[in-house]
């Protein structure tokens, strides 16, 4: 995982479930202390850690793409890493996890739908507040 990672105060707060679970359509959406599903597991995993994936070739501007990583804890301690497939320099729309021993052209990759199931933190994210802007 790259260390340009995003650590937040509300990943020590309780997590609030959601009435309905959110399908997430990019790992940006998420933050540190959401929880969340995909693929076989029913059990909410706990988004410990945001980072960014770089790929490229050094001088090549073109030839450059950054994209959001997600670390994601479980039962047991196992970890998985969610991120979006890249093909020629290009983020896809699709997201894969992998178990963080095997992040790696040579793991074993799985396309996967993800859904938050609770979000972490304040309340405020919950109710789509925001707080109020100082003068």
């Amino acid at each position: 995982m790259n260390e340009r990672n995003q650590r937040s105060i509300d990943a020590n707060l309780e997590s609030i479930e959601l009435g309905e679970p959110e399908r997430i359509g990019h790992l940006s959406e998420l933050e540190v202390g959401d929880r969340v599903v995909w693929g076989d597991y029913t059990t909410p995993r706990t988004v410990v850690q945001l980072g960014v994936r770089e790929k490229g070739r050094e001088g090549d501007t073109d030839a450059h793409v950054e994209t959001p990583l997600v670390k994601v804890a479980g039962p047991r301690g196992k970890v998985h890493i969610l991120a979006h497939r890249i093909h020629r320099y290009e983020e896809q729309g699709d997201i894969v996890a992998t178990e963080e021993r095997t992040f790696s052209k040579a793991g074993r990759i799985a396309a996967v739908d993800i859904v938050r199931t609770h979000i972490g933190g304040s309340r405020c994210r919950v109710e789509g507040n925001q707080p109020a802007e100082v003068a």
